[in-house]
């Protein structure tokens, strides 16, 4: 309960389903114990907007609310057991380490979506 009505729960969505309206994606940069996992988007459908982004790490979260609508990235800083990789790329070659895995990104488009993001992607782009 909120302000004396029941509250709806918001199920999640994959960004498949919200593409039409909004592309959201992100790159690590950095190495061994200092990055960052910057999310970025691109509004297709000027109808929404992106209220906050929500990164839940292996030690918590941060959360980013969205103040200026001009905005189209978040850099999210790491510590501790965050900011743990195998490697000293920069930026992140996303390979088989995937050393942010079981992190998630979560973007709340406003009145429409709550959209999750795993951090899970095994892309070889030193390779293309």
């Amino acid at each position: 309960m909120c302000c004396d009505e029941k509250m709806e729960i918001l199920s999640t969505k994959n960004p498949s389903e919200v593409s039409d309206d909004i592309i959201i994606d992100y790159k690590i940069t950095g190495g061994y114990n200092e990055n960052v996992v910057e999310v970025f988007w691109k509004i297709r459908n000027e109808a929404i907007c992106v209220e906050w982004i929500y990164l839940r790490t292996f030690t918590g979260g941060q959360l980013k609310y969205v103040t200026n609508p001009k905005k189209t990235s978040f850099v999210f800083a790491l510590a501790d057991e965050d900011a743990y990789v195998y490697c000293d790329e920069d930026p992140c070659l996303e390979c088989t380490f995937r050393c942010k895995r079981g992190f998630e990104i979560y973007a709340y488009i406003k009145d429409k979506a709550i959209v999750k993001i795993p951090l899970e992607r095994m892309h070889a782009n030193w390779q293309s």
